[in-house]
C-alpha cells in the first residue's frame, strides 16, 4: 500500500510538471521561430521556393503524424516548419522588395548621391536638435530626375542645417511627425568608421529600414506641402504630444530649458530638448534607462486607469477594453519603439486573457508578444533594445513571480 501511494505520488508530480509546461507553448514556438530569423545571415545563395516547399512538407509530416498519434514526430517536424517559417520570413524582409525600393534603386545606381537632388518625402519622427543641425527621419516618396518625378519607398535620416542669422530656425525645427516636405538635399549611403571595434552603424540603420542620409544646406532650401502624411491615428497623437510641449513652455525658462526637458521624455518620450551634460549626468549614474518610455509607463497608467474604473463600478470586459485602448492611444503618441510596443502587445494578450476567463501566464504572453513582434518585424530579433527588453521581463517572470 505504501509503495502504491509513492508511485502515485509520483506520476501526480510528472503529470504537473507536463501540465505547467504545455501551459507555456508560446516558448517553443518563438524559440525555434527566432532559431529561423537568427539563421537567415547565413543564407546568401538560397532558393525560396525549395525552403517554402520544405516547410510546407514538415507541416505536413507533422499533421500526418498526430493523426498517428506519434506526438514526439509530430513535435519535432512541426517545430522544424516553424523553424523554417522565421527563416523565409526573415529572407524576405530583407530581401523581398519592389522596384521602387530604395534598396532596388541604390542597387542599380538609379538613386543620385552625393550631388544635390529634389526629393518628397513625409517625417516620421520630430526632429531634434544635434549641434548646429536640426535631425529628423523622413519617409521618402519620390524624387526628381531628368524633370520627371520617380517613385521610391524608404526611409532616410535627414540633417538641416540651421544658420542663426535666416530667422528661419524655428520652422526647420518645428517639423512634425505627418508633415509632409519638399527640398532640396545631398544624399549619401551610410558607412561604418574604420576603428577597430566600432559597431555596425550601417547595418543598425539597415535593420531600421534607414539607407540613406541625407543634409539640407539652409532651411530655404524646404518646404512644408499642404495636405500632410497624417492619418486617423497619427493626428490626435500629434496634437497631444505638440499640447504637452506647450503645457510645458513656462518650465523651458529654467536652467536651460532641462527641466521641461526632462519632463518632456519622461511623459511623451521626447528627447529632443535634453543636452549633451543632462545626458552625460544621467549616464554616469546609471539612471537613464529612467528616461526611456517602457513597461514601468505602461504598468502605472493601466493599474491607475483599472483601479479608477473599478471604482465607477464599470463591468470587467469593459475595464479592460476601454484600458487597453487608452493604451494603444498612448503607444500612439510615444512611438512604436521596442520596449513599449512589447508593453503593448504584453497587455493586449493579457487583457484578451482575462475577458475570456483564461489564466494569463506571464512566461507564455511575454513569448507571445515576441512572436507577433518577430513576424512584424524580424529583424528586431538583432537590436539590442529588443533582446534587453524580453530578457529582462523574461528574468523577472521567472524569478520575482515565482518567489513572490
Amino acid at each position: 500500500m505504501q509503495n502504491f501511494f509513492s508511485r502515485f505520488s509520483i506520476v501526480n508530480r510528472q503529470s504537473s510538471i507536463i501540465n505547467h509546461q504545455s501551459s507555456r507553448p508560446a516558448a517553443a514556438i518563438t524559440f525555434f521561430f527566432a532559431s529561423g530569423i537568427a539563421a537567415s545571415p547565413l543564407c546568401r545563395d538560397y532558393s525560396f521556393c525549395t525552403l517554402a516547399a520544405a516547410g510546407i512538407l514538415l507541416a505536413c509530416a507533422s499533421f500526418l503524424a498526430l493523426r498517428r498519434n506519434r506526438i514526439a514526430l509530430s513535435l519535432v517536424a512541426g517545430l522544424a516548419a516553424i523553424a523554417i517559417s522565421g527563416l523565409l520570413m526573415a529572407l524576405a524582409h530583407r530581401d523581398g522588395f519592389s522596384d521602387y525600393d530604395l534598396r532596388y534603386l541604390l542597387a542599380r545606381q538609379a538613386f543620385p548621391l552625393n550631388e544635390p537632388m529634389s526629393f518628397e518625402g513625409c517625417v516620421i519622427e520630430d526632429s531634434a536638435r544635434h549641434g548646429e543641425d536640426s535631425v529628423t527621419t523622413v519617409e521618402l516618396n519620390a524624387f526628381l530626375q531628368r524633370d520627371r518625378w520617380v517613385a521610391c519607398a524608404g526611409k532616410g535620416i535627414l540633417r538641416v542645417a540651421q544658420p542663426g542669422s535666416d530667422g528661419s530656425t524655428e520652422r526647420a525645427a518645428d517639423l512634425m511627425r505627418g508633415d509632409r516636405i519638399r527640398g532640396w538635399a545631398v544624399w549619401q549611403v551610410p558607412r561604418n568608421f574604420e576603428n577597430p571595434g566600432s559597431a555596425d552603424r550601417a547595418g543598425l540603420l539597415a535593420r531600421r529600414g534607414i539607407f540613406v542620409l541625407g543634409r539640407i544646406k539652409s532651411t530655404r532650401l524646404m518646404e512644408k506641402i499642404s495636405g500632410g502624411c497624417s492619418n486617423p491615428w497619427t493626428r490626435p497623437a500629434t496634437a497631444t504630444s505638440s499640447h504637452v510641449r506647450r503645457s510645458l513652455d513656462p518650465i523651458a525658462k529654467i536652467e536651460n530649458g532641462q527641466p521641461a526637458a526632462v519632463l518632456a521624455s519622461l511623459v511623451i518620450g521626447d528627447y529632443s530638448g535634453l543636452n549633451n551634460a543632462t545626458r552625460e549626468t544621467f549616464q554616469n549614474s546609471g539612471t537613464y534607462h529612467v528616461l526611456v518610455i517602457s513597461g514601468l509607463h505602461v504598468a502605472w497608467i493601466a493599474g491607475l486607469l483599472l483601479y479608477f474604473f473599478k471604482c465607477i463600478r464599470l463591468p470587467e470586459r469593459l475595464r479592460y477594453l476601454m484600458a487597453a485602448f487608452v493604451i494603444l492611444l498612448y503607444t500612439c503618441v510615444v512611438g512604436f519603439q521596442a520596449s513599449i510596443t512589447r508593453c503593448l502587445w504584453m497587455f493586449l494578450l493579457y487583457l484578451t486573457a482575462r475577458m475570456i476567463f483564461r489564466r494569463a501566464d506571464a512566461v507564455n504572453v511575454l513569448f507571445a508578444a515576441a512572436l507577433i513582434l518577430l513576424v512584424a518585424q524580424p529583424d528586431w530579433l538583432f537590436e539590442t533594445g529588443f533582446q534587453l527588453s524580453f530578457l529582462s521581463v523574461m528574468a523577472i517572470a521567472l524569478t520575482a513571480i515565482p518567489a513572490m
